[in-house]
Parts: C-alpha cells; structure tokens; sequence
C-alpha cells in the first residue's frame, strides 16, 4: 500500500523571518519505487522552497550625460544674475557681390593708359562695406583668348569713390584687360586699403559690439521616503543612500536635457503670478547664432563627405584645432560603416586619405574627438552629431549645485524625508560659427 499523504504548513520568509503562510499536502512515494522530487512537490505546495534573490538592488540607467561631465571638470562662472551675455565684435567684413545687370565687358579705354586708368562705375550688393583707397579682386573673371596672363592670376582693382546711396563703387582696374569679362553676380573680396604717399588716414572700421543674452534657468529634484520605509526590514538592500543616487543620476540627466533642447524664455503663471526662467539650449544659441548646419545625405557617404565635412567646420572661423564631436549611434555608425573609413580602421594601408579611428576623426592639424551620447538615441536623435568648441563654451553658474536632507516631520509637515538637489545655472555658447550641428539625412 502507498504511504498516507502528509498535510504540511509551511511560513515562507527569508534568514528565517516569518513570510506568507501555505498550506499543502505533500504527495508521498509509493511502495515499491518512486521518489520525491522538486517538481512535484513544488506544483503541490507553491511556496515549500525559498527562493533566493540578491539582496543588491540594480539601478538602471543611461550613461546619459557627457557634457554635463566634460563642462564640470573645467569649472564655471560665477554669475549673480539671471539673466547675462557678452558682447561680440566681428572684423570687418570683406565679401559681397557685383549687382550687375549683365556681365561688364572692360573696354579698351577702361585701360589704355595703366598709369591712369579710366574710372568704371560697378553696382554692388552692399557698398557700406567699402572704403576709399580699398584694394579688391574680382572672382571669375574670364580673361580674353589671346592673354598671355595665367588664368589664376588675381583681377585687381583700386576703389576711388562710393556711391553708398546707390549702391555703386567707382574703381580703377589695376591689370585689367580689354575684352575680359566680369561676371554680373561675381565675388568680390576686399583685401584692405592701399594709401597715397602723403596719406595719414584713412577710413576708420566703425564696428558697433552686438548683446547676446542667456538666461539662468532654476533645476530641482526631489525624492520623498517615508520614516516607515527608511525602519522597516527589507528583503533588498535600498535605503536612503541608493534614493540619492538615483536622485542625483536624474538630476543631471533633466540638466544635461535642457543644456541640449531648452529654449529662451521667461513666462508668468497666470494663477500664482511666478516667473519661471528656462535658458536657451546649445541647439537654439547654434542655429540663433549662424552655427552650421551640416546635412550628409546616407547614400553619399564617403571619404570626400567626410573631408568636406571637416572644412565646413574649421575653415572659415578662429575656433581651437580640436573640438568633441557628441554623436548618436546612427551618425557615429553610418560614418563608420563608409566602405573607405572601415579599411582605414580595418587594415594596416600604408596611406590614408586622412587619419580615422574609432575614437577620433584628423584632417591635417584639424582633429574632432568622438563621443558618444546616449541622449541623442533615446529621444529619438540617433542621426544627430553636435561638434562644439569647448573653448567657446561655458557654464555660468547663479547658485551651485546643493543637495538637501529634510526632516518633513521635524517642521510638522508630514512623517518622511526628502532628498532634494538645486542649482540655478546654464550654458552659455560664443562664437557660433565655431560649432556645428551634423545631421545624416535619408534620401528624400
């Protein structure tokens, strides 16, 4: 005959702590074979073995904030207003174009005597630029058939007078040929002045200084925890210390955030009559400020891309040689997933169109560092790269960082504690034209 069943009750509580009470009747082995095993007697009574959890508790998160890292370990700015800026002062610009009806064919007379030549009157798009005694090139002129004067050789001219009314300059050409052509719309670069003997002065540079302004924008955090929580037994180990961390960890993230996507403002409540402040993000002072805006096409991809990239970002401005370059993954792989680039990191090639690794892209003396930014991917932007100059970026600071403990029962207001982060800060973005935002586009 089988054996009886036996009827058990059974505490389940882990370290030998009373847990949940179950009831259950053990099914036992019958005479002649069988055994008792796990699986049955787990079916029949739930809850007989313990189950053993790791009393460390795993905090998830994002890698999330390296800009926020990158601009804390160079300090900041103490400043005591919420709302500042700076002035800029650019030189003297020294690009426009001809507004011509048609192309201006230079006569014979415009140049017979080279000494002397004759005046020509050309209209322009912006004659404020220019000043008296200015020496300036045109681009593409075409020179005649029979010049004997490389075709690389720069098309000069003296300014005499300026019609600024109209629009006009009124010039000498210094090596002009009869028959070249000047094209309607064509460049024209202003070298700088060329005076007379006897000349003292000349036109003044009347450049007026330009406000940017930022404003500071108030972040805070807050974890509350009851008493109750913080002195009962707990099955994990998460008490008040984990709570600030994973308060802090958010706190950075909502600055990091904002330091990216914010924009200006300041709004009142209509109920509470409150002013709240929000600063304006890098995205907005780059695309305010006449930063580039770089679109690569995915399909077009390639070394060429790449290096025309690179010139886009240094050339044309007096930003550092060395920049970061905060990519999501989708830029960061489509760049590296380039055929061309993959060999270069791939192979031992004994030449390189430019130097290229996993952690930095060189073009001559021009170098941009690759970072990574989990950001950019969890909102959505994984085709998006910021290259910012770090020498043009900074954190100005209205009240620092502070972290709180508040005894909520001490001052009557409820039986917890609260952790709570503060700092009233933002980042403040010069000289645009050194940064830039990249985009990889799919095609239309």
């Amino acid at each position: 005959m089988a054996a009886e069943n036996a009827n058990v009750v059974v505490q389940t509580g882990a370290n030998g702590q009373p847990g949940v009470q179950v009831t259950g009747t053990i099914p036992s082995a019958p005479n002649g074979g069988g055994e008792m095993s796990h699986g049955v007697v787990d079916a029949e009574v739930p809850g007989f073995f313990t189950t053993t959890f790791d009393k460390n508790v795993v905090k998830y998160g994002w890698a999330t904030t390296p800009l926020n890292t990158i601009t804390r370990s160079v300090g900041y700015r103490a400043t005591k207003s919420l709302k500042y800026g700076y002035w800029s002062l650019g030189m003297r610009e020294s690009v426009t174009k001809l507004a011509l009806a048609s192309a201006y064919t230079v006569k014979e007379s415009d140049v017979e005597n080279p000494n002397s030549p004759d005046l020509v009157t050309l209209k322009v798009v912006n004659a404020k630029l220019f000043d008296v005694t200015d020496q300036i090139t045109f681009k593409g002129v075409t020179r005649p058939e029979n010049s004997k004067v490389h075709q690389y050789m720069p098309f000069n001219a003296r300014v005499s007078s300026i019609k600024r009314g109209d629009n006009e300059i009124v010039v000498q050409l210094l090596n002009g040929e009869a028959g070249a052509i000047i094209p309607a719309d064509a460049e024209v670069i202003i070298l700088g002045h060329a005076v007379a003997e006897g000349d003292a002065q000349v036109a003044p540079h009347a450049a007026t200084p330009t406000p940017t302004y930022q404003y500071m924008q108030k972040y805070m955090t807050t974890a509350s925890v009851t008493n109750e929580y913080l002195e009962a037994q707990k099955e994990a180990n998460y008490g008040m210390s984990d709570l600030v961390d994973m308060n802090n960890q958010q706190f950075v993230e909502e600055i990091e955030k904002s330091n990216i996507w914010s924009v200006r403002s300041s709004t009142v409540d209509p109920d509470t009559n409150a002013t709240t402040w929000t600063s304006a993000g890098i995205i907005q002072q780059m695309l305010e400020g006449g930063a580039h805006v770089i679109s690569i096409p995915k399909s077009t991809i390639s070394d060429e891309t790449i290096m025309s990239m690179m010139t886009d970002v240094f050339i044309g401005n007096t930003g550092s040689t060395q920049r970061y370059f905060f990519t999501g993954s989708q830029l960061f792989k489509n760049i590296m997933l380039q055929k061309d680039i993959a060999k270069q990191v791939n192979a031992n090639e004994p030449v390189r169109k430019f130097e290229y690794d996993w952690s930095r892209i060189r073009f001559g003396s021009y170098s941009l560092l690759q970072t990574p930014h989990p950001l950019f991917d969890k909102f959505g932007y994984g085709n998006m790269g910021l290259v910012i100059d770090m020498k043009y970026l900074e954190r100005h600071v209205f009240r620092p960082m502070t972290e709180d403990k508040l005894d909520m029962m001490a001052i009557g207001v409820k039986d917890s504690k609260e952790l709570r982060c503060v700092e009233i800060s933002s980042m403040l973005l010069k000289y645009p034209q050194c940064h830039a935002l990249v985009l990889i586009e799919e095609a239309a």
